[in-house]
């Protein structure tokens, strides 16, 4: 892992080996007033590095190495600045856990987790499985609200925008969900459906906003 400040892009960078390959983007937090990054990385392991300043020098140091839940793969790891905590799904796994890399609880859901949650602006989390299912869950034991299930499996990281989760299905289903009430509002089939060609979808939708 590398770190450079923004400022000195021609500096020599901060590093920390860690022995293991990394396969996930990173998370950054703020915690007791300093920056942590955590990643994933093989063996289903999970890594929080502190980025600290001592004496004027940045420091850059690896200090969990937390063993994941057994699961078959690991989304990016997702910050919740209202607990505190990170968020990863690892398989049938939905795992949240402290800012020093402690499991604090981890449900199991029906299918993979295979695009990161979703923390909603009242601590609601929104996850995915590759089973069909969308989830809604809240507290800090991830205590399930609501659940449905969609027409297709689901491997794309969702979007959510004010009351609407945006889902898209592996099969190219983009559907629009009321968070409050679970009901599928609106339903698009992206692109032309060919019965000889099969396209899969993966990448998140997005939103454009104006600028100025």
């Amino acid at each position: 892992v590398h770190a450079l400040p923004i400022q000195e892009t021609t500096g020599t960078p901060l590093r920390v080996a860690l022995g293991y390959p990394i396969t996930t983007n990173f998370a950054v937090g703020r915690w007791k007033g300093g920056t942590f990054l955590c990643v994933g990385g093989g063996l289903q392991r999970l890594f929080f590095i502190s980025l600290t300043e001592k004496g004027g020098q940045q420091q850059l140091r690896d200090y969990a190495r937390t063993l994941l839940p057994a699961g078959t793969s690991l989304t990016d790891p997702v910050f919740d600045a209202q607990t505190e905590t990170v968020l990863i799904g690892v398989g049938d796994y939905l795992v949240r856990l402290s800012p020093r890399g402690s499991v604090l609880s981890y449900p199991r859901l029906k299918g993979a987790i295979r695009g990161a949650p979703v923390v909603g602006a009242d601590g609601t989390v929104y996850a995915a499985t590759d089973e069909r299912m969308v989830y809604a869950l809240e507290g800090r034991i991830l205590r399930v609200k609501w659940s449905v299930e969609l027409p297709s499996s689901i491997h794309a990281p969702m979007l959510l925008t004010g009351a609407t989760l945006w889902v898209v299905t592996l099969d190219g289903l983009l559907c629009g969900l009321d968070t409050k009430t679970k009901e599928i509002l609106w339903r698009f089939r992206l692109g032309d459906v060919n019965p000889n060609y099969f396209s899969t979808l993966t990448l998140a939708p997005i939103v454009a906003t104006p600028f100025g």
